[in-house]
C-alpha cells in the first residue's frame, strides 16, 4: 500500500507537472496565435498598401506615357508652327514683296534687253514703276483702299 500511495503522490506530481506544462503551452499557443493574427492583419495591411502602390504605379506610368505622347506631338507640332509665326512675320512679308518686285525689275530688264536685241531701231518707254529721286518729295499714302465700285456715270 506504502508503494501504491507513493506512486500516487508520483503519478500526482507528474499530474501537476503535465498540467501546468499544458497551461503553459496554451499560454504560448494564445500568445502565438495573437501575435499571428497580428501579423496576418499586418500583412492585409501590407497586400493592401501594396495594391494601392501599384494602382498609383500603373497610373503614373500612363501619366508618364500620355506626356511622353503630347511631347512628341508638340515637337512635331514646333517646327511647323515656328515656320507659320515666321510667315506672320513683318519681315518675311516685307521680303516677299522686295523679291517679288526684284523678279518683276528683273524681268523687266531681262525682258527689254531682249526686245532691244531683236528691235534695235526702236524705242521703248521707261519702266512707270521706277521710283524716281524727284518723286520722293510728293506725299503719297502707302496704303491705298481699293474702290472696285463703278465709277459715276457722266
Amino acid at each position: 500500500m506504502a508503494v501504491a500511495e507513493e506512486w500516487v503522490a508520483e503519478l500526482e506530481k507528474e499530474l501537476e507537472k503535465t498540467q501546468q506544462e499544458h497551461t503553459e503551452a496554451l499560454q504560448r499557443l494564445e500568445t502565438s496565435n495573437n501575435e499571428l493574427n497580428k501579423v496576418r492583419g499586418d500583412l492585409s495591411e501590407a497586400r493592401k498598401q501594396l495594391k494601392e502602390a501599384r494602382v498609383r504605379a500603373w497610373k503614373a506610368n500612363d501619366d508618364l506615357l500620355k506626356s511622353v505622347k503630347d511631347l512628341e506631338s508638340t515637337r512635331a507640332e514646333l517646327p511647323k508652327r515656328a515656320v507659320d509665326d515666321y510667315k506672320e512675320s513683318v519681315g518675311f512679308k516685307e521680303g516677299l514683296k522686295r523679291m517679288g518686285r526684284v523678279a518683276y525689275e528683273y524681268g523687266y530688264r531681262v525682258t527689254l534687253a531682249r526686245f532691244r536685241s531683236l528691235h534695235p531701231d526702236s524705242e521703248v518707254e521707261e519702266d512707270p514703276f521706277t521710283v524716281r529721286p524727284e518723286d520722293d518729295s510728293v506725299p503719297i499714302k502707302r496704303q491705298q483702299a481699293f474702290d472696285d465700285s463703278d465709277p459715276p456715270e457722266s
